[in-house]
């Protein structure tokens, strides 16, 4: 299978394209000035400058057939090489009067929209530095003018008798060369203006569509996590219905044996039995509660110290033998948020998920970063697979022989409707030493602060 194409790669090839067109272009244009005899340019300085390009050319599609990938720089390079050459190129044909000078433009453009800031600013003053040099060139070494000018200086030192006609063309000459100068250095001021132009807004554009494609990414990540969401409420409504029938039955049938003298022996464990029954009819139903309240959407202010301290005295009841140490002095009075009642039940599992990993103890700070609500737990267990660090995507295989993997799943999904995210970190004993073993787990809770 052939390997994938990197973006700039393909956009390489297109530069290279472009430059097999200009290559034809100028071959063209100076075969057809010598052949015509219209044209004073250089041709052996002319030809062994394209004969560089051609090399250039050549190299860059032996280069892009290797599998290695383009980088910026490599790419950045590619673009002065084709400044430099230009510049070549308009020395010998014309300087800053050659009218293909805007042909500066077309690196610059390419280097807005596929590179970094950075290497766009240095085109950017590569190309003007090129251009102006054509008025340093052109000032130092006129060329044919000077010859021009010395023949109509003999023209009229020999003749005499035309001093007034030929002092009238010497003054219209001037001031032709003077209209024609401004028309250059107009050229060369709408070659900075665009450019600088070209340079800010197209980054500035490029940017901005970044930001939205992230944007866009994000939903559609948001979008497909909802749809798993759905699909796992509605299974477990689906399940919640049929495990109704068979609790009824389940009540029934116990306490029915409780009526048969013969099991008298067993009434304490027939009423274990039917409180647990009970329990689960109760979970059920306060499942359907909650669904409801969740597609409602209502949310409410909710203050962060006693949130976390009920919940932390609910964990205490289900994990007596666990050491919860809850650490709020960094945590502000006032400090609220605002969610629905589904983070409650959130927090709690990632908080049981730490106790089932870390038997004797576990650590919750909570704090405040910037306008982000910090909620840390550290627990001391043998740490998680690394497919599970960072942010959790999907539903993945659970850590625990008798999970189902789908906890840390609703959990994320449920504090990012908050607004929030959950990240996974491994700690060891040990961080700079790579090959440490993991001692446990920092699961780490972000959530919007409600200033309202």
């Amino acid at each position: 299978m052939a390997a994938p194409i990197h973006p700039l790669d393909k956009n390489l090839l297109l530069v290279n394209t472009v430059r097999c067109f200009i290559l034809f272009a100028v071959l063209a244009l100076v075969s057809a000035g010598y052949f015509f005899n219209a044209t004073s340019i250089s041709i052996f300085t002319t030809l062994l400058t394209l004969s560089f390009y051609t090399g250039l050319t050549v190299y860059t599609f032996r280069r892009l057939s290797k599998q290695t990938s383009i980088s910026e720089r490599e790419f950045f390079y590619h673009l002065g090489a084709d400044i430099t050459v230009l510049t070549i190129l308009f020395i010998f044909s014309g300087g800053s009067a050659n009218p293909f000078v805007s042909l500066y433009l077309f690196p610059i453009i390419v280097s807005a929209s596929l590179l970094s800031s950075t290497y766009t600013r240095t085109l950017l003053l590569l190309g003007i530095t090129c251009y102006s040099a054509l008025f340093v060139i052109d000032m130092l070494w006129p060329g044919d003018n000077s010859v021009h000018d010395s023949h109509g200086a003999t023209s009229m030192t020999g003749h005499s008798n035309m001093t007034d006609h030929s002092s009238h063309n010497t003054n219209q000459k001037t001031s032709e060369d003077s209209m024609f100068s401004l028309h250059l250095y107009g050229m060369w001021f709408t070659f900075a203006f665009s450019a600088l132009l070209i340079s800010t807004f197209v980054v500035r554009m490029k940017k901005q569509l970044a930001k939205q494609q992230q944007k866009i990414n994000a939903q559609r990540e948001s979008a497909l996590r909802d749809e798993q969401v759905i699909a796992i409420a509605t299974q477990a409504a689906n399940v919640a219905h049929h495990i109704g029938t068979p609790l009824s039955t389940i009540s029934v049938i116990a306490n029915d044996l409780k009526q048969e003298p013969q099991l008298t022996a067993y009434i304490d464990d027939l009423d274990i039995l039917s409180s647990q029954v009970d329990l689960c009819r109760n979970e059920l139903q306060q499942l359907r509660i909650d669904t409801d309240k969740n597609h409602q959407q209502l949310t409410s202010h909710i203050q962060v110290r006693q949130h976390l301290q009920d919940i932390t005295d609910e964990l205490t009841l289900l994990h007596p033998q666990t050491n919860i140490k809850l650490d709020l002095s960094k945590c502000p009075q006032d400090l609220g948020i605002r969610a629905d009642q589904g983070l409650k039940l959130a927090i709690l599992s990632l908080l049981n998920n730490a106790c089932e990993a870390s038997p004797n103890q576990i650590d919750i700070s909570v704090g405040q970063q910037n306008e982000q609500l910090s909620i840390q737990i550290r627990d001391y267990g043998t740490g998680i697979p690394q497919t599970l660090e960072g942010v959790p995507q999907q539903p993945t295989q659970s850590t625990k022989s008798t999970g189902l993997g789908l906890g840390l799943f609703l959990s994320h999904a449920t504090v990012e409707r908050q607004g929030g995210a959950v990240r996974l970190i491994n700690i060891s004993d040990n961080p700079e030493d790579s090959s440490a073993k993991t001692k446990g787990t920092l699961t780490e809770i972000t959530l919007p602060l409600d200033r309202s």
